[in-house]
């Protein structure tokens, strides 16, 4: 598993913060290697604009990688399959995500996260830069995304997925 995400990657985000009321936008660039995860780009609040950047040690298994956070502590596993759903309690906090990969240039990871503390829905999508499909451009973002979000020609039916419309019913489901 570990092997076919190693690359460099293209990264466009929204999220939707529920209990700020704001949306924010990541743009960057990915770096997976065998043993780390690292994310580096800008972030969006309305007009005002920061670096923001994550980083996730990766442990290869046997048709799966284990995702750690930098220091160490537990976070997901991820297996073979095209679409799989995971689940991480973080404190009271639970992480809902939804990763869908597509050839070996394409995936979406598509996060709940609901607690005491936070409250958002994120749409992520990832791009191999070395992949001459790669169409993520401001612009072109929901359609790269729609056909990201099939999930995978092996994997039975393709599974459609509305980003705009996902996005318009978290807003509405969760602005109060």
């Amino acid at each position: 598993m570990a092997d076919h995400l190693v690359g460099e990657w293209k990264v466009r985000r929204t999220m939707i913060d529920f209990l700020a009321g704001a949306t924010y936008r990541f743009a960057g660039d990915a770096v997976v290697t065998e043993n780390a995860f690292t994310e580096h780009g800008t972030m969006r609040i309305g007009s005002h604009e920061m670096p923001a950047s994550r980083r996730y040690r990766l442990e290869p298994g046997e048709g799966s990688v284990r995702i750690l956070h930098a220091d160490g502590r537990d976070f997901i596993e991820l297996g073979p399959e095209a679409a799989q759903t995971i689940r991480h309690l973080c404190g009271a906090d639970l992480y809902v995500g939804h990763f869908f990969f597509r050839r070996s240039g394409e995936w979406v990871e598509v996060w709940r996260v609901k607690g005491p503390r936070k409250n958002y829905a994120s749409l992520g999508r990832f791009h191999r830069l070395a992949d001459p499909s790669s169409r993520v451009r401001e612009g072109h973002g929901v359609r790269a995304l729609q056909n990201a979000l099939i999930a995978g020609e092996d994997s039975g039916e393709p599974i459609a997925f509305d980003s705009t419309a996902f996005l318009s019913a978290m807003w509405a489901k969760h602005v109060r």
